[in-house]
């Protein structure tokens, strides 16, 4: 599936990195897998939506729930749920509502 958003996120999730989202590079995504396949994808996900813009965040949240949140639970969201935690809780993420 296609994501939609801006491509600004790529700036700001290498300023981020090492605070918002610190552990998510040694999660093996890669090895995983979500409603659609592979979860290799997930880590950039969860970039745009912890420092995307308002349309951005919302559309990779959009995708996020499609690939994680269907009615079976896939070993990607297992390895998510502490990185959406995170993301709720954090002021600068703009759909935490989300």
């Amino acid at each position: 599936m296609p994501l939609s958003g801006s491509e600004g996120w790529r700036q700001d999730w290498s300023a981020g990195v090492g605070t918002l989202l610190k552990g998510v590079s040694r999660v093996r995504w890669h090895e995983l897998e979500h409603a659609y396949g592979s979860a290799a994808d997930v880590p950039g996900v969860l970039s745009r939506i912890a420092w995307g813009d308002v349309r951005a965040s919302e559309a990779a949240l959009s995708d996020l729930t499609l690939w994680i949140g269907e009615l079976a639970v896939f070993d990607a969201t297992v390895a998510a749920v502490p990185f959406l935690w995170e993301l709720a809780v954090a002021g600068s993420v703009r759909c935490r509502a989300g």
